[in-house]
C-alpha cells in the first residue's frame, strides 16, 4: 500500500489542508478591507502551504475573494540572491498576466512592462489601472526575508511599497520567521512595516495534530492506535512537516512488520 504521508513539499490540494481556520479568516478579512498582513512562523510551520491554500480558486471564493475582484499573486522569494527591484516587479506582473481574466488589464500590463526603461512609475501605473477596474492585486510574498536582507532593495523600494498600499489599495501578505521590524536593515528602516498586522503560526496542538494525522488516513486501509497517534504527535512537536514525517515512518514500520 502506498504510504499516504508526504513531507518536504507544501500542501497544494485543499483536500489535505488542515487547520489554520482562525489565521485564514483573519488574513482574508484584512485582504477584503485592503489591509496587509505579516505571517510569522518557524520553519516547517506551514507558511507556504497556507499562502498557496489562499490562492486556490474555490478556497478564495469561499473567503469572499472572488477572482473577478481579487488577483492573488503568489511569489516564492527564497534563494533569489540576484533579484533586483526590476526583476521583482517583472515576476509579479508575469504571474498577474497569467492569472488575470481581465483582458483589458492584461493588455495594459503587457504594454507597460515592455517599456525598456524600468522605474517605479510602472508599478504605480499598473496598480492605478487595476484600481480603476475595481481589481485588488494581492501580493503573497513567501520568504520575504530574502529581499529584506538584499542590499539592492533600499529604503526607496520599501517606501514605494508603502505608497502603493496607501494610494492604490495594494495588499501584501508576507511570510517570515521573525517580525518585520526586526528584519529590516538599518538603512531601510521606515514606516513600511507599520502597515502590517501580525498573524503568528504556532505549532498544532494535540487535537489539531490528530486531525492532520487522520486526514491522510482517509480512503486507506491504514489505521493507527491511540498510542501510535500520540507517538506521532510527540515526535512531530505540532509542526505539520514533522507530524507528516513521523506519520510516514510509523506507516513504513507498520507495513514492513
Amino acid at each position: 500500500m502506498k504510504n499516504p504521508y508526504v513531507f518536504g513539499i507544501p500542501v497544494r490540494s485543499p483536500k489535505y489542508f488542515v487547520g489554520r481556520e482562525i489565521e485564514i479568516r483573519r488574513i482574508a478579512e484584512r485582504i477584503r478591507s485592503g489591509a496587509s498582513t505579516s505571517l510569522i512562523g518557524e520553519r516547517r510551520s506551514g507558511k507556504t502551504s497556507l499562502l498557496l491554500h489562499l490562492t486556490d480558486p474555490i478556497v478564495a471564493e469561499s473567503l469572499g475573494l472572488s477572482k473577478e475582484k481579487y488577483l492573488l499573486v503568489y511569489v516564492d522569494l527564497q534563494g533569489l540572491s540576484d533579484l533586483t527591484p526590476e526583476r521583482f516587479w517583472q515576476r509579479i506582473f508575469d504571474r498577474a498576466i497569467r492569472l488575470s481574466g481581465d483582458s483589458i488589464l492584461v493588455n495594459f500590463i503587457n504594454t507597460r512592462t515592455k517599456i525598456e526603461e524600468r522605474n517605479f512609475s510602472i508599478p504605480n501605473d499598473i496598480f492605478s489601472e487595476a484600481k480603476k477596474r475595481d481589481v485588488t492585486i494581492v501580493l503573497l510574498l513567501d520568504e520575504f526575508e530574502s529581499i529584506l536582507q538584499n542590499s539592492k532593495f533600499d529604503h526607496q523600494f520599501f517606501n514605494s511599497l508603502r505608497s502603493l498600499a496607501n494610494h492604490y489599495e495594494v495588499v501584501m501578505v508576507t511570510s517570515t520567521r521573525r517580525e518585520l521590524s526586526e528584519l529590516m536593515r538599518a538603512e531601510a528602516t521606515s514606516p513600511f512595516f507599520n502597515i502590517f498586522a501580525t498573524v503568528i503560526l504556532r505549532p498544532f496542538n494535540r487535537i489539531e495534530s490528530f486531525k492532520l494525522i487522520e486526514k491522510y488516513l482517509e480512503n486507506t486501509d491504514l489505521h493507527y492506535s491511540e498510542k501510535e497517534m500520540e507517538l506521532i504527535y510527540q515526535q512531530g512537536g505540532g509542526f505539520p512537516f514533522f507530524v507528516q514525517m513521523a506519520g510516514y515512518y510509523v506507516a513504513e514500520g507498520k507495513q514492513s512488520a
